[in-house]
């Protein structure tokens, strides 16, 4: 479907992209806990999927 002429943000996109924002927070945070505490790849891969799965999903604030 195109995006409306009348320039109104879509709420769903706008959840979309609250939900994208909190997970890539979640994944930077976990790999470089990781890395700090000295784990190879393979485990910080691992630790980022355990936290990306634990991420709670909060809808974005009204501002």
């Amino acid at each position: 479907m195109p995006p409306a002429d009348d320039a109104r943000p879509d709420p769903a996109h706008a959840m979309a992209e609250a939900v994208r924002a909190q997970l890539i927070e979640a994944a930077q945070s976990a790999w470089e806990q990781a890395g700090i505490c000295g784990l190879c790849a393979e485990g910080r891969y691992e630790l980022l999927l355990d936290a990306l799965r634990r991420t709670r999903l909060e809808p974005p604030s009204a501002t």
